[in-house]
């Protein structure tokens, strides 16, 4: 199995569904990340203000969710980490006017894989 990772990247996964977070915390976890969960913006962005992951995977399709305020924030907030946007195929159009990478649902492995092992630290 390849590993992409060092063993100090830490990955916040935000998404309303636990399975889903769950399991993307499990495969990331397996190829050395330290992970953070969340199941809103609002606890992400108190995890983000204590401890800043590298890298942010976001599920644009929770309900209430206004992704490219959400991107204005970090911004704002000077946080350096790389955003990923989890979302239904349709949903490319948001992905390219913030300027985040797209990983269409449902998720592949590799597809996911391939996105956190390009993000450098």
């Amino acid at each position: 199995m390849q590993k992409y990772f060092e063993l100090n990247r830490t990955v916040l996964v935000i998404d309303d569904d636990a399975a889903v977070r769950d399991l993307v915390a499990l495969r990331l976890s397996r190829e050395g990340c330290f992970i953070q969960c969340a199941r809103d913006i609002e606890t992400a962005l108190r995890i983000i203000n204590n401890d800043p992951p590298d890298i942010v995977l976001l599920d644009g399709d929770m309900a209430g969710i206004d992704i490219g305020d959400f991107h204005r924030q970090l911004l704002v907030q000077n946080v350096s980490a790389r955003l990923l946007l989890m979302a239904a195929p349709d949903s490319t159009h948001r992905s390219i006017w913030i300027g985040v990478n797209l990983l269409t649902k449902p998720l592949r492995e590799t597809e996911l894989m391939d996105a956190i092992g390009s993000c450098k630290s």
